[in-house]
């Protein structure tokens, strides 16, 4: 089971995406629509979830601007991963040079949770 964060500006996917990893056993621990609002939270966070899901285009600040920020605030012990899914491909290179497993929309959300163990397989 892991604990995740969604950050994505479609209501219809955040549903999608909660209801199929509730179902593959892990626990959303928070969901955000808004870049900016998300990175409010971030900040004030004190136990960091196991898989961060972020969208490219995101209101406030850009998916990633976020990502790039996320990982200045991230600690070398913290194990945190960040699934980056976005029909943007532009940004792809830079993602996963930043660290991030980038998958492209549209995708079968139906992988979410194999995608999900894979990241947690390298976490341990």
């Amino acid at each position: 089971m892991a604990n995740i964060l969604i950050i994505e500006d479609e209501e219809s996917l955040v549903k999608i995406y909660s209801m199929v990893l509730q179902d593959g056993g892990h626990k959303i621990v928070g969901k955000f629509y808004d870049g900016e609002e998300a990175f409010k939270f971030i900040n004030k966070m004190e136990h960091w979830p196991d898989i961060i899901i972020i969208d490219q285009r995101l209101p406030g600040i850009k998916g990633l601007d976020l990502l790039k920020l996320i990982k200045e605030k991230v600690k070398r012990k913290n194990k945190t991963q960040i699934l980056f899914i976005s029909a943007d491909n532009l940004v792809q290179g830079e993602v996963t040079q930043l660290g991030a497993k980038f998958i492209q929309k549209p995708f079968s959300v139906l992988k979410l949770n194999e995608i999900i163990d894979g990241l947690l397989s390298v976490s341990t």
